[in-house]
């Protein structure tokens, strides 16, 4: 045990000007009297009580020499060393990554990295104060320079790991802002995070960190693909085997059809190939490892039916001739349809391809996503006549439609006004929109109210790039949103009448999350699987379908050693210890004991 403030042991002193008092403390004298007979009474109950006089005599004594001591100590501010942590201010930094979910006997990694985290505010000494991170994909400041123990503690057991990919990186710079400059330390609670990768953060403060795990008995799902041939759907699966011996891996992949179960033997510490080649028919796909491991996360995977690629362009109408040139040189193949005897175009029975429309009426457009060029006047677009252009035009530079297109050059001589509240504007000749985007009946639709030939447009180099990102944008509207991370920001578009939008998973139809409609941006679910977005409009509803994967960094649970970096080594004994103040215990005990006083010498007065 050791003092803050040694001086005031001196104090100590009063001892004895309180031992002297008591030394000089009143003497009675012996007197002749003619009887006691009336004292009789008196002396029997001072017979009874004589132990407790006795006592009483020295109790006083020995109480009041006990407070002052104790008075005496708590003001010399007594205390010892313990484990800890050195400086004035910690941090802690948690992952709460998929990966730190990887059981680890009875507990997950993720448990046992809170429970050193409120190991560590236990450890904190007087005058220390902690602040704590979450270091997922964006580092969140949960308390900062907090001193109370409780408030810590009830913070750290609500956490819980996501599936996010961590940021550790980040994280670390974060925390470095946050130590003030004088002495601190900052604790990196995660499992694999390497010193290579730490060296990129500069700091003047010790960082210590904490690589928890050692389990490796795991089997992953690594990837997982799916297409259409020839009338037959086949799939891909990369299977990891993270542990040290072979295992007979049982795989389910399910769809809206049906399932199918597969098995494979995948030798320790490798991975192999898993080919499917009765795959039932399926908008989507789940595969699902049913062997238990000690890592969940990583042994479900989904996959969208890859069919953008297969899709066919079909061509019907007055068909501009640098269109027909353009599109094989873009890699397509384009169907042109022909009509019947009654002059009305033959669409084929699949309704899954793209349709390039030139001079087509309404009433004749089939159903599925649409490239509208030179539209017949009439309609609920309210077509008009072909007019002269006036004004030259002006794009909207965000959509994707115009990627790496430049229209304020081109040259168009008319145009067919159009009005709609269903479709988005991104070409105007001054206010007046001449190429429009949105969804018509469903499914989305390009419209372009103007004849190629009024246009010097075929002729310049932005023209094939505006075709390859409208047959693109047509197809990927319609179909899937793709692939994405776990809360991911991912851009959609959505038809200018939409009314309301949800997430849905479309093998329960359950909805899990609303969308705003106003926003550039939707973010995407944060657990891995097959998801779908509803949209809403006055032309009807559209589902499209998208996956959400862990990330490459979360399919392995292997771990680092743990390490430290950075501090002063000539303190790196007394990194270990914090102090723990001792005078509040000892100034109660004297607040205890003098109210014990305080009642002996009461007894002693009534008695």
């Amino acid at each position: 045990m050791e003092f803050l403030t040694p001086s005031f042991l001196w104090l100590g002193g009063f001892l004895a000007v309180l031992i002297i008092f008591y030394l000089f403390r009143k003497e009675f004298t012996e007197k002749e009297i003619s009887s006691t007979i009336l004292w009789n009474h008196l002396v029997e109950e001072w017979t009874a009580n004589r132990w407790w006089r006795k006592l009483q005599r020295h109790l006083l004594l020995l109480l009041q020499i006990l407070i002052v001591c104790l008075l005496v100590l708590a003001m010399a501010q007594p205390f010892f060393t313990g484990p800890g942590v050195s400086g004035n201010h910690v941090v802690a930094v948690l992952d709460p990554s998929a990966t730190m979910g990887a059981r680890e006997g009875e507990a997950t990694r993720f448990q046992d990295a809170k429970e050193a985290v409120v190991d560590m505010v236990d450890s904190l000494g007087s005058g220390q104060q902690m602040s704590l991170l979450t270091a997922g994909k964006v580092p969140q400041l949960l308390f900062s320079e907090e001193t109370d123990k409780n408030t810590m503690k009830r913070t750290i057991n609500e956490l819980e790991v996501t599936f996010e990919e961590d940021n550790l990186i980040q994280a670390a710079g974060y925390a470095t802002s946050l130590v003030p400059e004088g002495e601190g330390e900052i604790h990196l609670f995660t499992d694999s995070l390497k010193k290579e990768e730490l060296k990129k953060v500069p700091s003047p403060h010790k960082i210590v960190v904490h690589n928890l795990g050692n389990q490796v008995n795991n089997l992953s799902l690594r990837a997982f693909g799916a297409a259409e041939k020839e009338g037959t759907i086949t799939g891909v699966l990369t299977i990891a085997n993270e542990s040290k011996k072979d295992t007979n891996v049982s795989v389910s992949i399910e769809g809206d059809g049906g399932s199918v179960a597969k098995n494979i033997l995948v030798k320790a510490e490798a991975a192999e190939l898993l080919y499917i080649n009765d795959l039932v028919p399926s908008t989507f796909y789940e595969a699902i490892i049913t062997n238990e491991d000690d890592y969940q996360a990583d042994n479900t995977i989904s996959a969208i039916l890859g069919g953008s690629a297969s899709a066919e362009e079909y061509l019907a109408g007055e068909t501009n001739p640098f269109l027909e040139k353009v599109l094989p040189l873009l890699g397509y193949d384009p169907v042109v349809l022909s009509e019947n005897e009654e002059g009305e175009i033959l669409y084929p029975d699949d309704a899954s391809g793209v349709y390039i429309l030139s001079g087509i009426e309404q009433e004749a457009w089939p159903a599925g996503p649409k490239f509208i060029l030179s539209p017949v006047p009439g309609g609920s677009f309210n077509v008009g006549e072909e007019i002269e252009t006036e004004e030259g035009l002006s794009v909207e530079d965000s959509h994707p439609l115009l990627s790496y297109v430049e229209m304020e050059d081109v040259y168009l001589q008319s145009r067919k006004p159009f009005t709609s509240s269903s479709l988005e504007p991104i070409v105007w000749s001054g206010d007046e929109p001449v190429i429009s985007s949105g969804t018509y009946e469903g499914s989305p639709m390009v419209m372009a109210a103007m004849d190629l030939e009024d246009s010097d447009w075929p002729l310049q180099p932005g023209f094939p790039i505006f075709i390859k990102n409208a047959l693109h944008y047509l197809q990927e509207e319609n179909q899937t949103l793709g692939y994405a991370l776990p809360n991911e920001e991912k851009q959609v578009s959505f038809s200018s009448d939409s009314k309301a939008a949800e997430i849905f998973d479309p093998l329960t139809n359950a909805v899990s999350d609303k969308v705003e409609l106003n926003s550039d941006s939707i973010r995407m679910p944060g657990t891995p699987g097959i998801y779908g977005l509803k949209e809403t409009s006055d032309s009807g509803t559209r589902d499209r379908y998208f996956a959400v994967l862990l990330s490459e960094k979360e399919q392995t649970i292997a771990s680092e050693e743990s390490f430290a970096i950075g501090g002063s080594q000539s303190r790196e004994e007394d990194s270990t210890k914090s102090i723990h103040p001792l005078w509040k215990w000892a100034a109660l005990l004297a607040l205890i004991l003098l109210i014990l006083e305080w009642e002996v010498y009461r007894r002693g007065i009534t008695t």
